[in-house]
């Protein structure tokens, strides 16, 4: 899919993760979100540094309030690009080369509303990814 959207496209530089929830709690889904999340900074990267070696690494920025300190060490461990911001530096993080992957935020939070009123005049983000309920 990547691939086929890459004509053309604007350049991501860096994916925003909001409400991927702790890797603590035993949900296997908030796990599988922070793994996709780093295999799709990653084959975006790759594809990347295919046309242009000098294309510095897809920064993750991850903003979740269960997020502990604790919490960041095993995805540090994986993915040492990912920052862990508080609320609401990840939205503000923000812009038209960003990938913005939304997935347990409470339903109060309207992400596209969020995110459309940071862009007053401006495009959007590149990409928004959220799950089908917020479609």
């Amino acid at each position: 899919m990547f691939l086929q959207i890459r004509e053309g496209a604007v350049q991501i530089k860096k994916i925003v993760c909001t409400g991927l929830r702790s890797p603590r709690y035993k949900y296997t889904s908030a796990t599988l979100h922070h793994l996709s999340t780093f295999t799709i900074a990653q084959t975006l990267s790759n594809l990347c540094c295919s046309a242009d070696p000098k294309t510095p690494q897809i920064q993750i920025v991850a903003q979740d309030p269960d997020y502990t300190v604790r919490d960041e060490l095993l995805p540090r461990s994986i993915e040492p690009c990912i920052t862990f911001v508080e609320d609401p530096q990840g939205f503000l993080d923000i812009d038209e080369s960003t990938f913005v992957i939304t997935a347990f935020l409470p339903f109060c939070v309207p992400p596209h509303l969020i995110v459309a009123d940071t862009f007053h005049s401006r495009d959007g983000p590149a990409e928004f990814l959220c799950d089908k309920t917020r479609t």
